[in-house]
């Protein structure tokens, strides 16, 4: 219902209100949660991915979880030179001034999940908006239904949700596009749909 999108998105406004994904730490933490998912779940994600398109293990492994590791890895290995502040050149009338471009995060994304690679184009952007340091909205994609199952059910337990008092992350199940249209009547920060 609407009323639970309301307290759903407020929820997320008041954790990255709060601060708690600012941090380098925080950040680091969720990333790797996320490695600990697609190592402890990879045999389930390979089930899931043969169930809703027939993928075989091989092109599973290549095209959906390979991609997203090489991905973590990335963002782990330099999320200390993203979240630096960068200096920028000065001109005459700023020569006393300290000058530099602060990175800060937008807020809350929505990601909405493809049918067709639903680990890799579900979990990429979530990389990506967690090393940013945003609280997300997941949304798979209703149409590989095992899929959506596995990361309903076992993401959680791996990321910050919430199921947690304050929580940088919530993922959507079945719901249909008028359910999902109302987030996107919401004022969402950034939006993520694959």
């Amino acid at each position: 219902s609407e009323v639970e999108v309301f307290v759903l998105m407020d929820c997320l406004r008041a954790t990255w209100m709060s601060g708690k994904t600012r941090p380098k730490e925080f950040r680091v933490t969720q990333l790797e949660a996320l490695c600990h998912f697609l190592e402890e779940r990879q045999a389930d994600i390979q089930h899931a991915l043969c169930e809703d398109l027939h993928k075989p293990c091989f092109e599973t492994e290549f095209t959906e979880i390979l991609l997203v590791r090489n991905e973590l890895a990335n963002a782990l290995n330099n999320l200390s030179c993203w979240m630096k502040d960068e200096k920028v050149n000065k001109n005459l009338m700023t020569q006393l001034d300290c000058a530099f471009i602060q990175k800060d995060p937008y807020g809350v994304v929505l990601i909405i999940g493809a049918f067709n690679f639903p680990i890799q184009l579900t979990l990429l952007p979530l990389v990506g908006a967690i090393a940013a340091g945003n609280c997300v909205i997941l949304k798979p994609s209703e149409v590989s239904s095992c899929t959506e199952r596995l990361l309903a059910e076992a993401l959680p337990c791996y990321l910050d949700s919430v199921s947690s008092s304050i929580a940088s992350f919530a993922l959507l199940k079945n719901q249909n596009e008028a359910e999902v249209s109302v987030y996107l009547g919401c004022r969402l920060c950034a939006f993520c749909f694959s």
